[in-house]
């Protein structure tokens, strides 16, 4: 077996009239093996980085705003830029 793939394999590299069929299943076979080892070998760190962004952006864990200086706030024009969207639109 391994030696007729051996064979084979010194045909597909003598041939020079085109890429075949079976040459094109041979480089989609190595795009595949090398697509299920990079995730194989990067899947656990690639679920954890994006959870973590997932945590991030997540509505439900806002992150703290920073405190308001007194230019800010309720004195401001017309409630855009403001949390408590009092006055105007309140910013939407």
């Amino acid at each position: 077996m391994l030696r007729k793939l051996s064979l084979e394999s010194q045909k597909l590299i003598r041939d020079l009239s085109g890429v075949s069929g079976s040459e094109y299943a041979i480089i989609g076979s190595g795009i595949a093996i090398a697509g299920i080892a990079s995730v194989a070998l990067l899947g656990d760190q690639l679920g954890l980085t994006f959870g973590d962004v997932a945590e991030t952006i997540s509505p439900d864990n806002p992150e703290p705003q920073a405190e308001a200086s007194p230019s800010e706030g309720a004195g401001g024009s017309a409630g855009v830029g403001t949390t408590s969207g009092s006055g105007g639109s309140g910013g939407c």
